[in-house]
């Protein structure tokens, strides 16, 4: 991806796609979200408003990396403010409220994000991850039976479900979603 940049620089998928490899190593080295963050900035310096959206998205999403919580927030409402339906930024502004330990602002982002896109599995699965993370099991697992009734044929959902009941030690019921 660095050669490509090299030779079209302004390339915003590149710079995109780059961006979010470096995100995954972030967390072991914060100098990936610092990376991801400037070519983030570089595409958003282009005016494209066709990837400005994901570009405000990653560069929240580097920012919280990056434990700059105010200028995530700040990114990540600009991104949603340009596209109100977009389920990646309410998702990625629900993680940053609960990294806030905001948990009503985050459940009423992945809440939006469930109903900007009904058929958007990754709401739903996030949703149901964050109740989870939150200590409430039982809107958990109603959220992934409803989710597994609307979409019987998605995997993600099977396997989410199976690991929920596993960590609970729920063995017949995981086995069952299997």
């Amino acid at each position: 991806m660095r050669k490509l940049l090299e030779i079209y620089p302004d390339d915003a998928e590149a710079n995109l796609k780059l961006g979010h490899v470096y995100m995954m190593g972030g967390s072991s080295d914060p100098r990936y979200y610092e990376e991801a963050r400037k070519l983030a900035e570089r595409v958003l310096a282009k005016d494209d408003q066709s990837v400005q959206v994901q570009a405000l998205i990653l560069k929240g999403s580097a920012m919280a990396g990056l434990k700059d919580l105010e200028g995530a927030r700040g990114a990540l409402e600009q991104a949603r403010d340009l596209e109100p339906k977009n389920v990646s930024a309410w998702i990625s502004l629900g993680s940053l409220h609960m990294q806030r330990k905001d948990l009503k602002e985050a459940e009423n982002a992945f809440l939006t994000a469930r109903s900007s896109d009904e058929t958007s599995t990754t709401a739903v699965v996030s949703l149901a991850n964050f109740y989870r993370v939150a200590g409430n099991s039982e809107k958990a697992e109603q959220i992934f039976k409803d989710a597994l009734a609307r979409f019987p044929a998605n995997r993600e959902i099977y396997s989410q479900m199976s690991d929920f009941y596993l960590q609970r030690r729920r063995f017949d019921d995981a086995e069952k979603v299997l």
